[in-house]
């Protein structure tokens, strides 16, 4: 005889509150990406040579880290166990990136804010990812 577990109310919280937070991140990168002139009308003319002289290898380490941490809280979102991959991924996307625009290539006029936001963003998906961990483990990612 199975029985069905119910949903725990933090998976609808962590997995709604992190979609919106990694939305914004989302928004970010198409807005950067095409070269929204609104949305980049904020930075500096060397800022914005900095974004657009990007590597191709960042450009792919930023899409990776943004859609799936995206896609990572669809799936906890959805119960699934892949919320796992997705979010390590997510992880490694992130702290590749952050190595090049932190180390070895900073933006131009970046403030002591930017790297601390830097580290809120790894934070919360560093949260995410050991949520979604814990959450398979205890067999409600299925």
């Amino acid at each position: 005889m199975s029985t069905t577990r119910k949903t725990p109310w933090h998976i609808w919280v962590v997995g709604i509150l992190t979609l919106l937070w990694n939305s914004f991140g989302a928004f970010d990168y198409v807005m950067t990406q095409t070269q929204n002139e609104a949305y980049m009308s904020a930075f500096s003319e060397e800022q914005l040579a900095y974004f657009y002289a990007m590597p191709t290898w960042y450009v792919i380490s930023w899409s990776v880290a943004i859609w799936t941490a995206v896609l990572g809280s669809l799936l906890i979102l959805f119960r699934s166990k892949f919320a796992v991959p997705v979010l390590a991924l997510s992880l490694l996307g992130f702290i590749a990136g952050a190595v090049y625009s932190i180390f070895l290539y900073p933006m131009p006029g970046a403030s002591m804010g930017n790297y601390i936001f830097s580290g809120v963003i790894f934070t919360i998906l560093l949260m995410q990812f050991l949520y979604s961990l814990v959450m398979a483990k205890s067999g409600v990612l299925k």
